[in-house]
């Protein structure tokens, strides 16, 4: 019964998986016989529409007059490191909002650019915080001649950011993007949409130099406080050869699959 307020989904079934796929099965032919022949090119044209969408809310939100001057979207963040990216590059996410905005970003970039990836690392469904910098570690340690970017909130970080000490160990020059926008957002957005007082606890951060933390233990920092700078710095990154971190300010929006989320949530026994 609890099921829908804990999961964003169109339609919601209780099933035991066996006897759901056996009727799937069931009328498998009946599907065959009736579905358009334009099946592909249907659902290639609503990707396109998804994607102009998508990027058009985009343009809307930064430019409004609420928008902040130089502010920068999560969502810009994640195409702008994708864009100075390369076909055959190995892209990992970590995070909560961080990784649903960048799950939205390879799909935008991937469509608009014809960005061909080597791979895409996320820490699943639920978001298991601080398995980002593991996962890119593993990726180069796989693939030594290609490179591996991370893109990881800084809550993320926090939580397993201090393994890329392994990176200086090992030789394995990873770069690290780090959405920093001041807290964990996600957790933050959610205390304030189901506390009755309206407010967040224990989820703010100070402003933390993560950049000068990566150059303390050798490797390459930056900071970026302007979206025009974010491909010519990973781009350096890049280039340096050593492991890096793009320490980025970022302004806080809550994701879609959060929002959806913590709508349900309010009414359900988990909380």
């Amino acid at each position: 019964e609890e099921l829908q307020f804990n999961m964003a989904a169109d339609q919601i079934l209780l099933s035991d998986p066996n006897a759901f796929f056996g009727g799937l099965l069931n009328i498998a032919e009946d599907i065959k016989s009736t579905d358009k022949k334009t099946w592909l090119e249907d659902n290639q044209n609503k990707r396109s529409e998804w994607v102009i969408e998508h990027l058009r809310n985009l343009e809307l939100t930064t430019g409004s007059n609420k928008w902040p001057k130089d502010a920068i979207h999560p969502l810009q963040l994640s195409i702008n490191v994708q864009e100075a990216m390369s076909d055959g590059d190995h892209l990992v996410f970590d995070g909560g909002n961080t990784h649903f905005w960048s799950e939205i970003a390879v799909n935008l970039v991937g469509k608009k650019n014809h960005l061909s990836l080597g791979s895409v690392m996320h820490p699943g469904s639920y978001s298991l915080l601080g398995v980002g910098v593991s996962f890119a570690l593993s990726a180069k340690r796989l693939n030594p001649k290609e490179n591996v970017v991370l893109i990881t909130g800084d809550g993320a970080f926090l939580s397993g950011g201090l393994s890329i000490e392994a990176a200086f160990q090992e030789n394995l020059p990873i770069v690290v993007i780090v959405d920093n926008n001041g807290g964990l957002d996600c957790i933050s957005q959610q205390q304030e949409r189901l506390f009755s007082s309206g407010t967040h606890f224990a989820t703010d951060f100070r402003d933390i130099p993560f950049h000068d933390l990566v150059k303390g233990l050798g490797g390459y920092g930056e900071l970026v406080t302007k979206s025009s700078e974010i491909i010519p710095s990973v781009k350096r990154a890049i280039k340096s050869g050593k492991p890096a971190c793009i320490n980025v300010k970022t302004k806080g929006v809550i994701s879609p699959i959060v929002e959806a989320t913590s709508d349900k949530r309010d009414k359900a026994s988990i909380e």
